[in-house]
């Protein structure tokens, strides 16, 4: 077994796993320009994912292989996504440019309408390394503007 020296990096804590971020605090994820979604992390962090996110995607597999339409399925990873990692927006509005309340309805219809959202929530929800402290603290300041 080889001997580490006591050496106290200046780095190592960035490298760490928050676990209160990934699964309780979230980080806001930019989207758009004016686009912002609170995101949790899917890790063994998150108790909403814990809970539910295997069974619903075991249910969305299960009904893309029974045939499921395109649409249907886009409402299912909304749906997913929505119980599972995110816990809020900012900046959606109407056309008149009135905010719109993030519930799970607003949040489906919006996702439905933008299939890419999709992807891009998959790919930064499944990395761990997005959530820390840091970058969540500097999203916060920047919404506070």
């Amino acid at each position: 077994m080889i001997n580490l020296p006591e050496i106290d990096f200046a780095e190592v804590d960035i490298l760490k796993r928050d676990r209160d971020v990934e699964g309780t605090i979230g980080v806001w994820l930019r989207v758009t320009d004016t686009v912002y979604l609170h995101t949790l992390c899917k890790s063994d962090a998150n108790p909403r994912f814990r809970a539910h996110g295997p069974r619903m995607v075991r249910e969305i597999n299960r009904r893309a292989n029974a045939g499921a339409t395109p649409e249907e399925l886009d409402q299912l990873w909304a749906d997913f996504h929505f119980q599972c990692v995110l816990k809020g927006w900012k900046g959606v509005a109407t056309k008149s440019g009135a905010e719109v309340e993030f519930t799970r309805g607003n949040y489906i219809a919006w996702a439905c309408r933008h299939p890419r959202i999709r992807l891009i929530i998959e790919e930064y929800t499944n990395d761990e390394i997005n959530f820390r402290r840091s970058q969540g603290d500097t999203l916060t300041e920047e919404l506070k503007n």
